[in-house]
């Protein structure tokens, strides 16, 4: 595994230039080639996830919409 560091993001890639989740740090199944406009669990401006790291932070983050929506 190596990493490349790229603006400010540190990008960590195994030896087939598979990406990291930025979460967890388990293959994401895309390389370093795809265009972040055709990945699915890409966040602009922090990187990478996994999909579960991915659902996880969006469930989350739901959750915490829908909670301060609802009125008493």
């Amino acid at each position: 595994m190596y990493q490349l560091k790229k603006s400010n993001l540190l990008i960590q890639m195994d030896n087939n230039n598979i990406e990291k989740c930025i979460s967890c740090g388990l293959n994401t199944g895309y390389s370093i080639n795809d265009h972040v406009d055709s990945r699915k669990t890409y966040i602009e401006g922090a990187g990478q996830l996994c999909a579960d790291c991915f659902k996880e932070v969006y469930q989350k983050v739901h959750k915490k919409d829908v909670d301060t929506n609802e009125k008493p």
